[in-house]
């Protein structure tokens, strides 16, 4: 594989060769170093430290509604037949 000169490339390095391990071993196998957009976004074993220590996650960004908000809002919210009048 080859990249073009300024472009970044996403890769995982990985604890055993996922294609030379026997099948059952695989689920054993763990990343040791993940590269992402060309940062070091994780990083165990001999890698440890090289990682970026990341900002926390945030609700402050805008909240994704689900099917059931969207039919609230047109309207369609639950019936009033199952609720109890009062």
């Amino acid at each position: 594989m080859v990249l073009r000169p300024g472009c970044l490339g996403d890769l995982a390095v990985l604890s055993e060769d996922y294609f030379s391990v026997p099948e059952p071993d695989i689920a054993h196998i763990e990343p040791l170093l993940t590269v992402v957009g060309g940062r070091i976004v994780y990083a165990s074993a001999e890698y440890e430290g090289l990682d970026e220590v990341l900002p926390p996650v945030s609700p402050a960004g805008p909240r994704l509604r689900s099917g059931s908000d969207r039919s609230r809002e047109a309207g369609a919210g639950p019936s009033s037949a199952g609720r109890a009048r009062g």
